[in-house]
């Protein structure tokens, strides 16, 4: 990487990088810091390249944020000519030395740098300061549903909630996240509700009937069922799992002979 110098620039000139793998900022941590800018100016300058007439940042986006909110009217930054393909990893970097991103965020930013430079985990570990296992483990949160993803983001829930729910179906993903952001079920309920679904799925069984349809016709016949017993006659239901796409659903009925007749 090539620097070419410290300029003082205005802060509408430089262009927020599209790919910083930081997307939520905490608003009290912006406030103070642009309190603290305020006082005594952005001490440590941005990182840009030159982008035709403007410029693009590559290292500093919350300080930058922080100082737009302080109102300064003149940056100081450090213009280098960076290897396009070292782009994400300065921005990583730097979050990481942070401790900044949250895990789910690093896996998102070190998909894209793998992606970008074909480096494998373990030479973008040496790159970014993690080792391969480290990365391995964060890798494991982008295989969740997106919307999981977002709940996380969002704060709604925590990693250690959506750990829980890798290796489920997408669907169940989402209802045991949903719930547990809108009950505020902890982790360890989490998990706890998990693992006999991950049992089931790895012995191949559906723990659940997961579909519409079937929810609504498994509903029905409850409800007969229920509707039934309440009339007095003993009746029982079960259902069980025949193959990876098929289930048996068996009506017991128990009569009294006597009643029945010859």
């Amino acid at each position: 990487m090539d620097f070419k110098g410290l300029l003082r620039v205005r802060p509408e000139m430089i262009d927020r990088d599209p790919c910083q793998p930081r997307r939520i900022f905490d608003t009290s941590s912006l406030e103070a810091l642009a309190r603290s800018i305020s006082e005594v100016g952005l001490l440590q300058p941005l990182l840009v390249f030159k982008d035709q007439e403007r410029y693009r940042l590559l290292a500093g986006e919350r300080r930058l944020i922080a100082a737009m909110m302080a109102g300064l009217q003149e940056l100081p930054v450090v213009i280098v000519e960076p290897d396009p393909a070292m782009d994400s990893v300065i921005a990583m970097v730097e979050n990481i030395h942070r401790k900044d991103l949250t895990a789910l965020e690093q896996a998102r930013a070190v998909s894209g740098i793998m992606e970008e430079t074909g480096w494998t985990q373990a030479e973008t570990g040496k790159r970014v300061g993690l080792s391969q296992p480290s990365i391995a483990n964060k890798m494991r949160l982008l295989d969740l549903d997106e919307k999981v993803q977002d709940l996380v983001l969002e704060g709604r829930i925590g990693e250690r909630h959506a750990r829980a729910l890798i290796g489920l179906s997408s669907e169940t993903q989402y209802e045991l996240a949903e719930r547990a952001s809108r009950e505020g079920l902890s982790a360890r309920i989490v998990e706890k509700l998990a693992r006999p679904l991950k049992k089931n799925k790895k012995n191949g069984r559906s723990a659940a009937w997961t579909t519409p349809l079937e929810k609504a016709i498994l509903a029905d016949i409850s409800e007969a069922v229920q509707h039934k017993r309440e009339q007095g006659l003993s009746v029982k239901m079960k259902v069980r799992s025949v193959g990876k796409r098929e289930r048996k659903l068996e009506i017991l009925v128990t009569i009294d002979c006597e009643e029945a007749g010859p």
